[in-house]
């Protein structure tokens, strides 16, 4: 297995987009490797056809172009910090197709139910992906659902799940807490899903494209598909993006206070408390 490398490169994701991550869960990068990596990849895919193919972790083309995609790895800088890790573990899911089977719904091993983020889940597919070949849905939001896997299974459709047929290259970036599954393909061919994950080696600190207009007064941190009580999943998103910012000893007061308040009311000019000190533009706030 290949050693840890950490890596450093700019970030790419303003505060909106991460406040947008904490929200949703996941980032989708449509097509962004190249088509000769991506034939490289195939064809070492099918040389090692094998679930575990962390050999590819190896390769010069997939350590450049993939792990270190700039696109990739911009968000993973922006998430996890300078000097995150690559990953020194691959799993490939291949599947033949057509698979009447659909995949139970499941999170990955070792997950964590505190508010942190420390882990981004990554799947790289290296060819295109339509519905027919049953590309992997994902569930915006369960990111937050403390839930036993054994508990999870039983779950059919679930409203707001997210299907993400997509084009050769597609990078999809991920909450490593959310939950995921594999779909019913109907054409006859083989899908390549490799699965990694990049982690973080430094304390959180906001070093991503800072807004310097930014007013946190205007943003919306309801989840657009919330599983969560009624309005709690403002404050808890909240709370992952100010702990990703560095700022670990905030907690929510409680009433109709930021960032409640700021999500189904959203005025700069209003007097609104609960802001964290580090964000107060002026003293209204």
């Amino acid at each position: 297995m290949p050693s840890e490398i950490p890596y450093d490169c700019e970030p790419t994701l303003t505060d909106s987009q991460v406040i947008e991550f904490c929200r949703d869960g996941y980032i989708i990068l449509d097509g962004v490797v190249d088509p000769e990596t991506n034939q490289k990849a195939v064809a070492f895919l099918d040389e090692n056809p094998e679930w575990n193919s962390t050999k590819i972790c190896r390769e010069d083309f997939f350590i450049d172009n993939v792990l270190k995609n700039p696109a990739a790895a911009g968000v993973a800088r922006s998430l996890m910090g300078k000097d995150f890790l690559l990953p020194t573990l691959m799993m490939n899911h291949r599947a033949e197709c057509p698979r009447a089977d659909l995949g139970h719904w499941h999170r990955d091993g070792g997950v964590q139910f505190k508010n942190e983020l420390n882990y981004l889940l990554i799947f790289y597919l290296p060819e295109e992906t339509p519905k027919e070949l049953g590309p992997p849905d994902i569930l915006p939001g369960s990111q937050y659902i403390e839930m036993k896997h054994t508990y999870m299974r039983h779950y059919g459709n679930i409203k707001g799940t997210l299907a993400t047929p997509c084009s050769a290259g597609t990078i999809i970036i991920m909450h490593h807490n959310i939950w995921h599954r594999s779909t019913v393909s109907t054409r006859t061919g083989i899908r390549n899903m490799l699965k990694y994950e990049y982690r973080r080696t430094t304390p959180p600190k906001r070093d991503w494209i800072v807004e310097a207009d930014l007013d946190i007064r205007t943003k919306n941190f309801r989840m657009k598909n919330s599983f969560m009580e009624s309005w709690q999943d403002c404050q808890t998103v909240a709370e992952l993006f100010l702990w990703l910012c560095g700022y670990d000893d905030w907690e929510f007061e409680g009433a109709q206070i930021w960032p409640t308040i700021a999500s189904y009311f959203p005025d700069p000019e209003a007097y609104m408390p609960g802001v964290p000190e580090q964000f107060r533009l002026n003293d209204s706030s």
